[in-house]
C-alpha cells in the first residue's frame, strides 16, 4: 500500500526492479507470466452506509495514489491524496505550482466538511462495496490498450470490523469493467467537489518524516542546489543507493519544515562534502511514520 506500509512496498518495489533489470538478456529468464485474475466482486449489493466507530477523530476512508509517471521514490515523500475523519475533518494533497523542479514540502490542505459532504463521501465510500472485502488488488485489463507506467489507486476504510484496502491499477483506463472500479472514480469525484466546497488551510504537523538517500542520482546541473546539512543526526552509513526513514518531532520538526520550506526536488544536502537527497513531509495526526 501507499499509506503506512507504502515505504517498505516502495523499497521492495525498487529491489524487484533491480533485480528484473539484472535478469534481463539471460537465457535462464523465467518467461513472464499472466496476473492473476481479479477476486469477483461480493455476491449481493453494496450496503448503503458505513459501519464507523463513533470516535470523531477517526480516519476511516484514505485514497493513495501510485507515483505514474514519475521516478517510484518520490512517493516516499507523498501523503495521502485524502483522509476524512469520522467527525469530518479532510485531508488532501492541495495544488502544486507547475514548476520543475517540484517543491520539497507537499502541499497538504486540511479543512472541515459540511454534513452534506461528509454524508455524501459516506454512501460513496460504501457503494465500492469495500467493506465487504478483505484486501482487493484489481490489475490493469489486458483486454483493451494498456496504459504504461499508468499511476494506481488504493482505497482504504477503517470500520468497526477492521481494515479493507482496494487496490485498482490504471483507474483511468477505459478497460476497467468492474463495478468496483466505476464506483471508485464516483467516490473520487466526489472527494474532489468535496474539496472545492470545503474552505482549508496549510496543514503543517508536529511530526515529520524524512527519508534520506545516501546516493541519489544528481539532477540536472540547471536545477541542482546544495544547501547545508539539516538534520539533527548523522546521514546514514550505508554507500548503497536506498533510503532510510527517519521521524522527528516538537521543535526539531518545526526547525525542518523551515528549512525545507523553500527546499524542492533539485536540492541536495551537504555533510562534509556528500551530497544527500531528502525527501520530506509533515505526518497526518493518525500516522505512525516509517511503518513497513
Amino acid at each position: 500500500m501507499f499509506s503506512k506500509a507504502a515505504p517498505g512496498r516502495a523499497l521492495a518495489a525498487l529491489t524487484i526492479l533491480a533485480a528484473l533489470a539484472a535478469g534481463c538478456g539471460s537465457e535462464d529468464a523465467p518467461a513472464p507470466t499472466a496476473p492473476p485474475p481479479p477476486e469477483p466482486p461480493p455476491v449481493g449489493p453494496p450496503p448503503e452506509t458505513l459501519d464507523l466507530p463513533a470516535d470523531p477523530g477517526h480516519v476511516f476512508l484514505e485514497v493513495w495514489e501510485g507515483p505514474g509517471f514519475v521516478p517510484i521514490e518520490y512517493s516516499l515523500g507523498r501523503p495521502p491524496r485524502y483522509a476524512v475523519t469520522v467527525g469530518g475533518e479532510m485531508y488532501n494533497e492541495g495544488p502544486t505550482i507547475e514548476i520543475f523542479p517540484g517543491p520539497l514540502l507537499p502541499n497538504i490542505q486540511v479543512g472541515r466538511l459540511s454534513a452534506e459532504d461528509l454524508a455524501a463521501i459516506i454512501e460513496a465510500t460504501a457503494a465500492t462495496g469495500i467493506s465487504q472485502l478483505g484486501e482487493v488488488n484489481i490489475p490493469q485489463p489486458t483486454t483493451g490498450p494498456v496504459i504504461a507506467d499508468a499511476p494506481s489507486y488504493e482505497v482504504v476504510l477503517r470500520d468497526r470490523q477492521g481494515s479493507h484496502l482496494l487496490r485498482i491499477e490504471a483507474p483511468g483506463s477505459i478497460s476497467h469493467t468492474d463495478p468496483r472500479v466505476i464506483a471508485v472514480r464516483e467516490l473520487m469525484q466526489r472527494l474532489d467537489q468535496a474539496t472545492a466546497d470545503t474552505a482549508a488551510t496549510v496543514y503543517l504537523g508536529e511530526r515529520v518524516q524524512v527519508y534520506v538517500s545516501v546516493g541519489p542520482m544528481p539532477p540536472e546541473p540547471s536545477v541542482l542546489n546544495e544547501r547545508p546539512w539539516p538534520l539533527p543526526d548523522l546521514p546514514p552509513e550505508t554507500h548503497e543507493m536506498e533510503f532510510e526513514c527517519r521521524v522527528y518531532e516538537g521543535p526539531v520538526a518545526a526547525g525542518l519544515l523551515e528549512a525545507f520550506a523553500d527546499a524542492n526536488h533539485g536540492t541536495r544536502w551537504d555533510y562534509h562534502g556528500a551530497l544527500h537527497q531528502i525527501l520530506a513531509r509533515s505526518l497526518l495526526p493518525h500516522e505512525e511514520g516509517c511503518s513497513s
